[in-house]
């Protein structure tokens, strides 16, 4: 897991060629696009069996 910009090589896993994805500190994946990196919206099931997101909402107060 990295903090900041750009994770360090031992924060990344490549799944293949195309498929290079780290998670930060704040649990975000993210992909690498061959330019910058992108965050990755996933899909996981809660415990009452419905779908939630990775995505954390945050609002500005």
């Amino acid at each position: 897991m990295f903090t900041g910009e750009k994770p360090d090589l031992l924060d990344i896993m490549p799944f293949g060629e195309n498929s290079i994805y780290v998670v930060g500190k704040d649990g975000v994946p993210q992909h690498w696009d061959g330019e910058e990196w992108l965050p990755v919206r996933t899909i996981i099931p809660t415990s009452n069996g419905s779908l939630g997101s990775s995505r954390k909402n945050v609002s500005m107060q």
